[in-house]
């Protein structure tokens, strides 16, 4: 009879039987298992059913070794079995029932593999079911540390904040520039006296008050009545010196009034440059508290990211053995 032995060893995930790396001693196995006292046993058993004359002892099995000869093809993966006895039915016996028997044994061994590599695969769907269970117990105690619930949008609610703080900021520095600029021009208009006779501009506060219009309405009309009455009277005539007092009352009366506004929107300014310095301070310190904040958050929710990655690494690990195991169950 011929074999023809072929190194196909299972395997699954990376895991084999514990066969020879080589096929060339996996070849040389092959022929060793063909003369070995476990298939010589089978075999004699196997011919002592059909015609009992073999006797199932180790003085049987050695006589049936002296009845056997192996010799591999050159060049080939076959196998030459041949039975030697004192007739062709005899001898093709033998040489038939040590094949029947190899062929069982190397069934028997492939079987005898792919349970061991069921078993390692199972240990390891084992470890990460084990891996699984302890990941969880780290995400349970760290939802309870850290108060999460659900889909955790801490992170998201701070950047939020912190883009509504940053806004209310830039705002408030904003107006904190244009008051202390309308403090120092209010200011030097108060200390130079500029701005306070009736044909100078102040600022829009005063210009827009109604007593300052008023006033200036009233001085532009003595001004044209002053200018009429000097074409027609002396520069002495008492009506003349008349209007000009009325013009010189006026004139004090509306720089008295501006006076008065400027310096009510000094310290109308003041206190609202000193309220916003404090705002700004607090909006300062409150955006770099928000921001050490989210710093924290950020780093705990990575921190959480990565036990839930972990955890579904291990879960897609062990579901991978479980489609592989299934897979080489079948096709075994």
């Amino acid at each position: 009879a011929k074999v023809q032995v072929v190194m196909d060893q299972p395997q699954i995930g990376g895991i084999a039987s514990s066969a020879s790396g080589g096929s060339g001693d996996y070849f040389t196995t092959q022929c060793q298992l063909l003369q070995s006292r476990h298939v010589l046993a089978r075999t004699a058993e196997k011919l002592n059913a059909e015609s009992g004359r073999w006797q199932f002892t180790d003085e049987g099995i050695k006589e049936l070794q002296n009845h056997v000869k192996v010799k591999p093809i050159s060049g080939s993966r076959l196998i030459d079995i041949v039975g030697v006895a004192n007739s062709g039915p005899e001898a093709a016996a033998i040489s038939n029932q040590l094949t029947a028997a190899f062929i069982e044994t190397s069934r028997e061994a492939r079987q005898a593999a792919n349970v061991r590599i069921a078993e390692r695969v199972q240990e390891q769907i084992r470890g990460y079911e084990a891996e699984i269970g302890q990941i969880e117990d780290q995400i349970e105690t760290f939802r309870q540390e850290h108060l999460i619930t659900g889909e955790d949008g801490s992170l998201g609610s701070l950047e939020n904040r912190l883009e509504a703080i940053e806004k209310e900021l830039t705002d408030t520095q904003m107006r904190r520039l244009k008051l202390e600029s309308q403090k120092d021009t209010v200011g030097n208009l108060l200390t130079s006296g500029k701005g306070l006779s009736d044909d100078e501009i102040l600022v829009p506060e005063v210009n827009s008050n109604s007593r300052v219009v008023y006033l200036r309405e009233t001085l532009n009309r003595l001004l044209e009545e002053e200018s009429q009455l000097a074409c027609a009277y002396l520069p002495g005539h008492q009506k003349l010196r008349n209007i000009r007092i009325q013009i010189a009352e006026c004139q004090a009366n509306l720089a008295d009034q501006k006076r008065k506004l400027l310096q009510a929107l000094q310290e109308s300014t003041l206190e609202e440059y000193a309220g916003t310095i404090k705002k700004e301070e607090s909006l300062a310190a409150m955006l770099k508290q928000q921001k050490s904040d989210g710093v924290r958050l950020t780093e705990q929710n990575q921190e959480y990211r990565k036990l839930l990655e972990e955890r579904d690494m291990a879960q897609k690990f062990k579901s991978d053995c479980m489609v592989q195991l299934r897979q080489f169950s079948l096709r075994e």
